[in-house]
């Protein structure tokens, strides 16, 4: 007859020695679930505010481009419509940081009818189109993801209108 304790496949050794391991396996999956969560909330906490930047920005250089319809050749008056547009991404620039702002901040270019052919805002007239772009650069907030990519977020938005 065999007994009810030589039933069990496995000696009491193994399963002492199985059931010790469990809490340290169970602790190890702990760590690298929370590793992962706590990226996953880092990088939410970073990126979240740049895509509002991206939206903002989007909506100034369309409004730049609206405003850019009726008075092309003043590209300083574009650019100061994007700023204020924007004042989240921009701040409160005085007129004369508004002049300084070069191309690569701001940029209002004029095309010949909807071609690709440049010309200057200067001389452009009904029908041709002008381009306004803006890039900022976005500094993460934990600067984790800077570190890693080894350069700020860069953002750029364009925005194309006909001139009427």
């Amino acid at each position: 007859m065999i007994r009810r304790d030589q039933c069990n496949s496995r000696p009491a050794t193994d399963r002492a020695r199985w059931t010790a391991s469990q809490p340290a396996q169970a602790v190890v999956e702990m760590a690298g679930a929370l590793t992962f969560l706590l990226l996953l909330v880092i990088g939410i906490v970073d990126f979240a505010p740049a895509i509002v930047r991206g939206a903002q920005l989007t909506q100034a250089v369309r409004d730049g481009a609206a405003y850019a319809r009726s008075a092309t050749t003043s590209t300083f008056e574009i650019r100061k419509r994007v700023v204020n547009s924007a004042p989240s991404i921009y701040g409160s620039l005085t007129d004369s940081q508004i002049t300084a702002m070069t191309d690569s901040q701001i940029a209002v270019t004029c095309a010949e009818g909807l071609t690709t052919t440049s010309k200057a805002c200067s001389s452009a007239v009904i029908g041709d189109s002008v381009a306004v772009t803006a890039t900022f650069n976005y500094q993460t907030t934990t600067g984790l993801f800077s570190a890693l990519l080894d350069a700020p977020v860069e953002i750029t938005r364009s925005a194309t209108s006909e001139i009427r």
